[in-house]
């Protein structure tokens, strides 16, 4: 139940008080979970930014490791591939 901004009369569902003609009581609470609310969204909001500025400056970096990654599998592979048939005419 709604309580008055002015007198602090119970209002029931009205909008506006029967006893001063004044509006509802804000509460603290719903003021403080809105201003929350918003803060979040901002946070998630930066956090995805930066999280895409990240990637934007990391991905070269990655690229250049994962080639130079499959680059030394390549050669360890024909190494081993090497040995083995080496093994195998012995």
């Amino acid at each position: 139940m709604a309580v008055c901004s002015r007198c602090g009369r119970p209002m029931g569902e009205g909008a506006v008080c029967p006893a001063c003609g004044a509006g509802p009581s804000r509460s603290v609470m719903g003021r403080g979970l809105g201003k929350v609310g918003s803060l979040t969204g901002t946070v998630l909001e930066k956090g995805v930014r930066v999280t895409e500025s990240v990637v934007r400056e990391v991905k070269p970096a990655v690229k250049e490791a994962v080639e130079l990654g499959k680059k030394g599998a390549r050669k360890a592979k024909d190494g081993t591939l090497k040995v083995a048939k080496e093994l195998k005419e012995k």
